[in-house]
């Protein structure tokens, strides 16, 4: 099943085409709390600097409204002030 899932990702990086992920149940880890041999810091901190991903914006999907990504506080957890939808990165 992961094989077929990395040749999957694998081609449609390579070749430019779309992914569609759907159905099934999710299980996220924290920050170093993975079954992987990484510590769960993304391509953040592999690709500026050791930093870690910084700055940006957190937006709210529904209505639009943006505010100032702060750091050590991920998006999701914060809701629109206006209507209450969760909000989203959005670099």
């Amino acid at each position: 099943l992961v094989l077929s899932a990395r040749k999957k990702v694998a081609d449609a990086l390579v070749n430019g085409k779309a992914l569609r992920i759907e159905g099934g149940n999710v299980k996220m880890y924290g920050r170093g709390q993975g079954r992987g041999r990484g510590q769960g810091m993304g391509f953040g901190r592999r690709f500026r600097g050791g930093q870690g991903m910084q700055g940006g914006i957190c937006v709210c999907p529904k209505c639009g409204h943006s505010e100032p990504k702060r750091t050590g506080v991920p998006c999701v957890s914060l809701t629109c002030p206006k209507c209450g939808t969760k909000l989203v990165r959005g670099d």
